[in-house]
């Protein structure tokens, strides 16, 4: 089993880059997408609906196989 150690975007975003990480939205939706992807993607949910709860990990392929058991 591979513990993940989600991070939260109030507290650090990802690199805005072309690296891979793993995302959640309220603990329920779990997606992997490019960091460059991903921050935009936070913009317009930010403008949309305020501060969320997004949060993301570094991808790895053991982290998305656990995640999709």
């Amino acid at each position: 089993m591979t513990k993940i150690t989600w991070i939260s975007c109030a507290k650090q975003m990802p690199p805005d880059d072309e690296s891979m990480i793993i995302c959640t939205y309220g603990n329920c939706f779990i997606d992997k997408m490019q960091g460059m992807i991903f921050h935009a993607a936070v913009k317009l949910s930010q403008k949309v609906n305020g501060d969320t709860d997004i949060k993301w990990v570094h991808y790895t392929e053991e982290k998305w196989e656990e995640l999709n058991k």
